[in-house]
């Protein structure tokens, strides 16, 4: 029987990033998981777009837990279905500044 490292681990909770403070203990409790492991494991995972939302503090968190990507949900690419039909608040700027600040931090 072969010994199975596992590397990657894709985490599929689409409401990840909606309790903040919950999805920061969980990104700090993967990093000091991986303290302890000689090949860190390595992690994706989906947020999704929030109005107006500072994504900062959350990316860095999973910058250090070594979330290496994400998933943006994008429920559409018309700001009309999604506001009228899908009651998803975010604009098309909302959208571009969470992907860029995620692109710039890594």
């Amino acid at each position: 029987m072969k010994n199975i490292l596992w590397k990657k681990i894709y985490l599929e909770v689409e409401t990840f990033n909606i309790n903040k403070k919950w999805a920061i203990e969980v990104c700090n409790e993967i990093e000091k998981y991986n303290e302890f492991l000689y090949i860190p494991l390595s992690f994706g995972l989906n947020i999704r777009i929030i109005p107006n939302a500072n994504f900062e503090p959350l990316l860095e968190a999973c910058k250090r837990a070594n979330i290496s990507h994400l998933i943006m949900s994008l429920e559409s690419g018309s700001e009309r279905v999604r506001k009228d039909i899908l009651k998803r608040n975010y604009s098309k700027d909302n959208v571009i500044k969470t992907i860029n600040l995620a692109k710039n931090m890594g």
